[in-house]
């Protein structure tokens, strides 16, 4: 089948409401460790100490694709456990899947995965548990499903070496095919969502160039919408509507901050008010 066809296929499923598989879009960046500034810089990935932890390029024992991620703990015992960091503005507010796929050492290192809230200037709110790996050999996942706060704006994705009293220094874990997404919340399936009297609306829902935002709201609670792309970077901010006699009206003509035109891909379009909740809806541009 033609992908022009797939495509417009996938824009009328989303049109009439059927329910798209939230494993089809990762928030992370680079989540397979595909990109490399250096041999030891995955792209878009922080390195959390190179003092307590060497990240390296990994090409042999690789899950996926052609790179991994190897991480060695450079110190003994427990405490101090860094590793690798993605922070990334969340594009909603529900329950988020985060799912990591490990090859540890098992003599002297498990690997680990947490996430860590963050309110929209960053500031921390908390920290979900860590889930750890078992003590095998072979490739595993390790996977959970939290609830982010009501405040929070900003998530971090956090991949570490752990180790325990009797640990010595220079186990290695391999990382690879890292995944988090918002499975359950404020993105909505149809064209049109209200709570609490809030209501937004895109039309046409997909569209090639040119779409018309409404949202029913009073004028002195709107603060903005944000448009994001499907790895949930900011695209295009718009602060001041157009008043219409019942409602907030906003058009966005597919292009980003810079008026370049986006590619073709979804997009959330997000209503942010002054009070909670914030909205998000899903939108398809076609090219």
């Amino acid at each position: 089948m033609p992908k022009k066809s797939i495509i417009i296929i996938f824009g009328i499923a989303l049109i009439m409401g059927y329910v798209i598989p939230a494993y089809s879009i990762n928030l992370l960046q680079n989540p397979s460790f595909e990109t490399w500034t250096s041999l030891y810089q995955p792209t878009f990935w922080t390195v959390e100490s190179d003092t307590l932890c060497k990240v390296t390029k990994e090409s042999t024992a690789v899950f996926h694709g052609t790179y991994a991620a190897k991480m060695q703990r450079l110190i003994a015992g427990t405490g101090n456990n860094k590793g690798l960091l993605q922070r990334l503005t969340i594009p909603g507010r529900g329950q988020f899947i985060a799912r990591c796929r490990f090859k540890e050492n098992t003599d002297s290192v498990s690997g680990g995965m947490l996430i860590t809230w963050r309110r929209s200037d960053e500031s921390f709110i908390s920290s979900w548990s860590t889930s750890y790996t078992v003590n095998s050999p072979n490739w595993q996942v390790v996977q959970k499903i939290d609830t982010a706060p009501i405040d929070a704006a900003v998530a971090d994705f956090i991949i570490r070496t752990y180790g325990t009293s009797s640990s010595p220094a220079g186990g290695t874990v391999v990382v690879d095919s890292v995944f988090f997404e918002l499975v359950s919340g404020d993105i909505e399936e149809n064209i049109t969502s209200t709570i609490k009297n809030l209501r937004l609306e895109v039309t046409p829902n997909p569209f090639s160039n040119l779409t018309t935002i409404n949202f029913a709201i009073e004028p002195a609670l709107f603060r903005c919408v944000k448009i994001y792309d499907a790895s949930g970077n900011i695209v295009k901010t718009i602060t001041e509507p157009n008043y219409t006699t019942k409602s907030l009206q906003a058009v966005w003509d597919g292009r980003n901050t810079s008026g370049q035109e986006v590619p073709a891909g979804i997009y959330f379009i997000t209503l942010e008010t002054k009070q909670a909740p914030t909205k998000v809806i899903k939108t398809l541009i076609l090219r």
